[in-house]
């Protein structure tokens, strides 16, 4: 018994490395955290004690303490996410239970790592573990084959990274003739895509519906300003670019600054104190700003738009939370009895028709699925295509609803939805980082462990 915890022990470590380097492409861990060999032989020692001061004769081990112990004191001691700290406790709960007691259990479900045969015998173990591959399968950690298409792109764009790093070394005086005419053209493009006017979000104060202003279009008003500032500020960073080429402007450290970043087609840092959050690079955050400047563009000129796109808001849990503060409203309904309901649509965005304004929720677009697909003829979440990490997911009705949507352990799979792909954030006191949104109930043939060994979560940015 005191043997079975090193597995879960290496498990635990490898998911680690998985998230810290990106390894499989942020399937593991959402933040990194340094399992140590001590978190190893305290867990030991805790196990050796249970055991001892067992008791109960009818039970053969305590297999709720140990793994209480383990995952809330020990190991979850590390852990800062709440949704890293669930799929903690599914990990210990393969190895915390009754069947790791039997000779020969399969701890994968290929049955290439086994218990060992003769329980207690040393030289079965040793001949167990000497019999183990050096790097443990993708199976083994509960990842889908399709992970390996994020390593092979990572391990690409490292290798393109260092031939061009290595090019410049060579070549850097006429590398740094050549980023500032490239720079110069690359401003001038950029300032002709950027919008020439700002979003006219004083018609919403001025009573853009009739003068009955909800929290809805407070929120549009509010993500309006923020467009306008962070436009505002793109707009007079390459205009200060600009003007220092062509020898209108002294060159200072922070432009210089700016300038390399732009020549490496970054995203400059200056830029990100009034942005969203983003890990896109600089041409395709400047496209991507422009469509969520025309999304708002257009609902602040025609009417609130049939389907929304939820990864143009600058603040989505405000969006939802405006929405659901205007159904309680409506219903004269205590907020805190309002819930969200989220239901799945098996329908297209091209094949969508909504023959009738809702009386209340709104319908999402532009959410991606990660390690996982939606089947479209069976309702619910399989496993992705080889070779495929990310897949669209349907429309989403967002529903406020005065029931509650209290989930059950047998029930659908609560999915996590984050803004980017790196699901890392700032932690706040609650355990959810500012990268979390919320969580989706996603009806499945399979079970919630599934997909909470695959890494699977929905996101509003791939990139």
């Amino acid at each position: 018994m005191a043997r079975l915890h090193p597995a879960s022990h290496a498990i635990l470590r490898q998911l680690a490395n998985l998230a810290y380097t990106e390894f499989y492409f942020r399937l593991g861990w959402n933040a990194s955290y340094n399992f140590q060999t001590s978190d190893l032989l305290m867990s030991s020692e805790q196990l050796i004690h249970l055991l001892d001061n067992h008791e109960d004769s009818q039970n053969a081990a305590p297999f709720a303490a140990i793994e209480l112990c383990i995952r809330e004191y020990i190991y979850g001691g590390h852990i800062t996410d709440v949704i890293d700290h669930r799929l903690l406790g599914l990990v210990l709960s393969r190895f915390c239970c009754s069947d790791v007691l039997r000779p020969g259990h399969a701890l994968s479900p290929s049955g290439e790592f086994r218990m060992p045969l003769q329980d207690g015998n040393q030289a079965s173990w040793l001949r167990t573990v000497e019999g183990l591959p050096e790097v443990a399968p993708l199976e083994f950690l509960g990842l889908h084959e399709s992970a390996t298409a994020g390593r092979n792109n990572k391990e690409t764009a490292s290798l393109l990274s260092a031939v061009f790093l290595t090019q410049g070394a060579n070549n850097s005086k006429s590398i740094e003739f050549d980023n500032f005419k490239t720079v110069e053209t690359r401003v001038d493009e950029l300032l002709c895509l950027l919008p020439s006017h700002e979003l006219g979000h004083g018609e919403v104060k001025r009573g853009y519906l009739g003068g009955n202003i909800g929290f809805t279009d407070s929120s549009l008003a509010h993500e309006a300003g923020k467009y306008n500032v962070l436009t505002g500020a793109v707009q007079r960073s390459l205009f200060s670019i600009s003007s220092a080429l062509s020898g209108k402007k002294n060159l200072g450290p922070s432009l210089e600054k700016m300038i390399s970043q732009i020549a490496g087609d970054e995203v400059p840092t200056d830029w990100c104190r009034f942005s969203y959050l983003s890990n896109s690079r600089l041409t395709a955050y400047i496209h991507d700003l422009v469509l969520r400047y025309n999304f708002f563009a257009s609902w602040l000129l025609q009417q609130a738009p049939p389907i929304y796109w939820l990864s143009a808001f600058f603040s989505p849990v405000g969006f939802l939370s405006a929405m659901q503060l205007d159904y309680a409203a409506h219903s004269s309904q205590n907020i805190m009895n309002i819930y969200l309901r989220c239901s799945l649509l098996s329908v297209s965005e091209e094949n969508f028709r909504l023959a009738d304004p809702l009386a209340h929720g709104v319908h999402v677009k532009g959410i991606f699925i990660h390690s996982g697909r939606w089947d479209l003829r069976r309702k619910g979440l399989v496993d992705c295509l080889p070779k495929s990490q990310f897949t669209a997911a349907p429309l989403i009705w967002f529903e406020p609803t005065i029931t509650s949507t209290d989930r059950k352990p047998d029930g659908p799979f609560a999915c996590p939805l984050y803004r980017t792909a790196s699901r890392s954030g700032q932690i706040s006191s609650d355990g959810q980082s500012n990268n979390f949104v919320m969580c989706i109930d996603v009806p499945s043939p399979l079970p919630a462990s599934h997909w909470i060994e695959r890494g699977t979560a929905m996101l509003l940015q791939v990139e």
